[in-house]
C-alpha cells in the first residue's frame, strides 16, 4: 500500500567515489534503521531558487521516496510502500 508520509528523517549519506553524487544507504523511520539496497531513479525539481534531489529506493520489503533539500540539507520522506496495492 502506497503511504504519503511528508517528514523528516535521519539519512546516511554516501559518496561512492570523489565527485559523484549523493546516494542514500540507510534511513532512520520510525525508531526503524532501513538500509537501502537498490537505487532505482533519481531526479531534480527546483522549488523556488532550491534544487531538491528525489531518490526513489527499495529496502527489503520497502520502496521510499526520499528528498534532500539542498538550502537546509534536510532529508524528507514523502511515501513508502510495501508493494501490495491499495
Amino acid at each position: 500500500m502506497l503511504e504519503k508520509i511528508n517528514e523528516k528523517v535521519e539519512v546516511i549519506g554516501v559518496f561512492k567515489k570523489m565527485g559523484d553524487k549523493l546516494f542514500p544507504a540507510r534511513i532512520r523511520w520510525n525508531g526503524k534503521d532501513y538500509k537501502i539496497e537498490k537505487l532505482a531513479y533519481v531526479h531534480r525539481e527546483k522549488v523556488g531558487g532550491t534544487v531538491h534531489h528525489l531518490f526513489h529506493v527499495s529496502s527489503n520489503k520497502f520502496y521510499f521516496r526520499l528528498r534532500f533539500d539542498t538550502f537546509n540539507l534536510s532529508w524528507n520522506l514523502e511515501e513508502v510502500s510495501d508493494g501490495i496495492s491499495n
